[in-house]
């Protein structure tokens, strides 16, 4: 794993082995995006649909509303938040979730 360097702080993703810089200004999910991609789910990057949730295992950070159908109070008082409202305080580390993938079959192409 490279260490992270500069005024930005460290997120690591442990279940991914990887980690990236993210600035105070961008969401975890924007910092993300901007450096290497899908290690996090992308929905609607505004809090409605729940795509990118994600567990907060350590450190700070500050947090815009997000949706009660997807993260209850109980949630976060486990550490389970949405990576596109959440913001850095100080390195991090974080666990993505799982996501279902369904798969729809076609009787035309039997």
């Amino acid at each position: 794993m490279e260490t992270c360097l500069g005024q930005s702080y460290c997120i690591t993703i442990v279940n991914e082995d990887v980690n990236y810089r993210c600035s105070k200004d961008k969401s975890l999910l924007q910092g993300a995006e901007s450096v290497m991609g899908a290690f996090i789910p992308v929905g609607c990057r505004g809090g409605g649909c729940g795509v990118c949730k994600i567990k907060i295992l350590q450190g700070e950070y500050k947090s815009k509303r997000m949706s009660s159908a997807h993260i209850s109070d109980s949630d976060v008082q486990q550490g389970f938040v949405l990576a596109c409202r959440v913001y850095p305080c100080s390195d991090m580390f974080i666990e993505t979730m799982a996501i279902e993938t369904k798969t729809i079959e076609n009787p035309d192409n039997e």
